[in-house]
């Protein structure tokens, strides 16, 4: 969100980034739900925790689009 409002700030001023950030929580809410019957910690002896990880798309209406959920994501630094 804040390069959203660095790089388009001053250009867009009513870009709302609030809806944004609300769009992509809808998105994982409703991920989580579809997915939660197949959802069982019992399955997973030892692992009470998953990290999933959401990859989300921006497009030139700034509109959000999923484009893959990972388990295990990659946590570590970002070369650049």
């Amino acid at each position: 969100m804040e390069y959203l409002k660095r790089h388009y700030g001053e250009k867009l001023p009513d870009l709302d980034t609030a809806h944004i950030m609300q769009r992509m929580k809808d998105i994982m809410i409703d991920c989580h739900m579809a997915a939660m019957a197949n959802l069982d910690p019992r399955k997973r002896l030892g692992y009470k925790l998953e990290i999933i990880g959401f990859d989300f798309l921006l497009d030139e209406d700034f509109r959000v689009w999923l484009i893959e959920v990972n388990t295990c994501p990659f946590m570590g630094p970002v070369l650049r």
